[in-house]
């Protein structure tokens, strides 16, 4: 176990070539010493082989109890910390976009393959109106980055669920096609 002088240490130099406030480290270490971190992983494999180690039922119940308390906490955390009105999300406004281009390269076969899927098989207005939104927007990406081969796969793809030249059965979101390519 590491000791506060460790700590100090380890830090010594990190502030820009200067230490950190020694009430700053200990605070630090004694925040540390009293709730240790560790991931959530590690958490559910200590327990599970807990449970697994263990020879009797008394055993075995209090490790599952363990478990189903330790669910417990993390999933009213997650709530919590969504209906916490004091957390505020930091958003960094980006100005650059080429690494829209990079992401959109990478995915727009998938997002395709997703939205293309769902219009055809879904008969819900959210779906639908969802994937149009996913259509109209990719296709205004890859037209802002000149990527002509995905928008003319989006363009086309989209057209295909006008149903205009078929026969077929014209719906609701058929109309919505139409007039998402207009």
């Amino acid at each position: 176990m590491m000791t506060i002088d460790d700590y100090r240490k380890i830090t010594k130099g990190i502030d820009g070539g200067k230490n950190l406030d020694p009430d700053f480290v200990t605070q630090i270490y004694t925040t540390i010493e009293k709730e240790p971190f560790t991931l959530d992983e590690d958490e559910d494999l200590r327990v599970k082989l807990l449970g697994q180690n263990a020879n009797s039922k008394l055993k075995k119940h209090e490790t599952y109890m363990a478990e189903a308390d330790m669910l417990a906490k993390r999933g009213k955390a997650h709530i919590t910390h969504k209906k916490d009105e004091s957390h505020h999300e930091q958003f960094i406004l980006v100005t650059e976009t080429e690494h829209i281009k990079t992401m959109f390269e990478d995915t727009w076969s998938a997002n395709l393959a997703v939205f293309s899927v769902l219009l055809e098989e879904a008969d819900d207005d959210r779906i639908t109106q969802l994937c149009l939104e996913g259509f109209l927007h990719a296709i205004k990406v890859s037209g802002y980055n000149r990527m002509v081969t995905e928008r003319d796969a989006f363009v086309s793809s989209l057209s295909k669920f006008t149903q205009i030249s078929t026969l077929k059965e014209i719906k609701e979101k058929n109309l919505d096609c139409v007039q998402g390519l207009l």
